[in-house]
């Protein structure tokens, strides 16, 4: 045998003592252990030692070399992983670097987001939906004239307040205005403390007085009236303090503005519903009988009884006109103890408190400074025994004058 052969041998076999001998003359079968691609029979190429079958491809171009299935393929660090081109994309998997858009079945919801709630409106219906204006129900007046209620009204909103009954004729508030008051049926806690209001109108609005101890449903814009100086301007109460009722400098609603202005006003206000709608009858009752108190109870929560049938008994005049040296009609009285003292206005009734009757419907210039002593004949269009156009009268009250009651 020749020497370079055997040494040859000798290192092949040497080298491939721990895998396979490589003289061995039988090409190698799928599986088997090769060195090169000579190794393996027809068919089969050498790869990772290892004689393979070889693939089919569409290029012409030889493939690449392919590591076995138990060494998986080490990505560099950074490298996206590729997906294997002969098998199919996971659902919902898309490829990445395309540009083609999936295809979209006919009927199928491309938006994937969930729409927004809707309210679903009621259907057939013919109840418009609450305006800020609308009036709320299942008020009751304590609800409105207490100004430490939880559900008060807003200042100049629409109210409606039922199952309530009038407890004065309609009169004159000014040259366009009548009032009357209404107040609720039934006591709260043992009172009738803010259960009642003045209802202001417009006489042609409602120009029939409706009788005393009708019960009525009323629908108007409610708000706190108070005498306001719309001349002044003011910072703080010193500011006001000439002034003798228009003391205190407020916050007021201006109706012309809209807005709230600083002025000087008086310090309590008298809650008052001014209609938007003529009232509807409901029925009929008497009256609430009155309450009963002292001038000086009367006088310490006279705001919670504004609107309120009240009673003073063993009463005497105490100044025949406190608004001297002008002429309200009014007079002042008090109990036996001189312990406080309570106005009484006539805008109700003007024959039974004072001497001189405060005028309603005049042409003359100044309305409000007409007056006409009970019994006297009106000189002015519509003679309801309510007009005079001379001078303002005297009081024919007189301090000490004593009343038994005043209701």
């Amino acid at each position: 045998m020749n020497r370079n052969v055997l040494f040859g041998c000798f290192l092949m076999f040497m080298g491939l003592l721990l895998i396979q001998p490589a003289c061995s003359s039988t090409p190698g079968k799928e599986g088997e252990k090769c060195a090169t691609s000579a190794d393996c029979e027809e068919g089969l190429y050498c790869s990772n030692d290892l004689c393979r079958k070889r693939k089919t491809y569409e290029s012409t171009t030889e493939p690449t070399e392919e590591k076995a299935e138990t060494e998986p393929k080490t990505e560099a660090p950074g490298e996206e992983k590729q997906p294997d081109a002969s098998a199919e994309p996971a659902p919902d998997d898309t490829p990445d670097n395309t540009q083609q858009e999936p295809a979209i079945p006919d009927n199928t919801q491309v938006e994937t987001q969930p729409e927004p709630q809707v309210e679903k409106q009621p259907e057939n219906t013919n109840t418009e939906p609450q305006q800020p204006d609308q009036a709320p129900s299942g008020l009751r007046l304590y609800d409105v004239t207490d100004p430490s209620a939880p559900n008060r009204p807003a200042q100049y909103s629409v109210i409606e307040v039922k199952n309530v009954v009038i407890t004065t004729p309609s009169v004159r508030l000014s040259s366009k205005l009548n009032a009357f008051f209404v107040q609720e049926l039934t006591q709260r806690n043992g009172s009738f403390k803010y259960g009642g209001v003045m209802v202001v109108h417009d006489r042609s609005v409602l120009p029939v007085s409706l009788a005393i101890g009708t019960i009525v449903s009323v629908k108007g814009k409610f708000y706190d009236y108070r005498y306001v100086d719309w001349n002044s301007t003011c910072t703080t109460g010193l500011d006001c303090l000439g002034q003798t009722v228009r003391n205190q400098c407020l916050d007021v609603y201006n109706t012309q503005t809209s807005q709230l202005e600083k002025h000087c006003a008086e310090g309590k206000a008298m809650p008052q519903i001014e209609l938007v709608e003529l009232p509807k009858s409901l029925g009929s009752s008497p009256t609430p009988t009155p309450e009963v108190l002292s001038p000086f109870t009367l006088q310490a929560a006279a705001q919670s009884y504004r609107g309120v049938l009240v009673k003073v008994e063993n009463v005497k005049v105490s100044s025949a006109n406190p608004d001297a040296p002008k002429d309200y009609s009014e007079f002042e009285i008090t109990d036996a103890g001189n312990l406080a003292t309570v106005r009484v206005d006539d805008m109700i009734n003007t024959i039974t408190y004072t001497g001189s009757k405060f005028c309603s419907g005049c042409n003359s210039g100044n309305p409000d400074q007409s007056y006409c002593l009970p019994g006297d004949t009106c000189q002015c269009q519509g003679s309801d025994g309510r007009c005079y156009t001379g001078s303002p009268q005297s009081d024919v009250r007189k301090v000490g004058d004593e009343f038994e009651y005043i209701i």
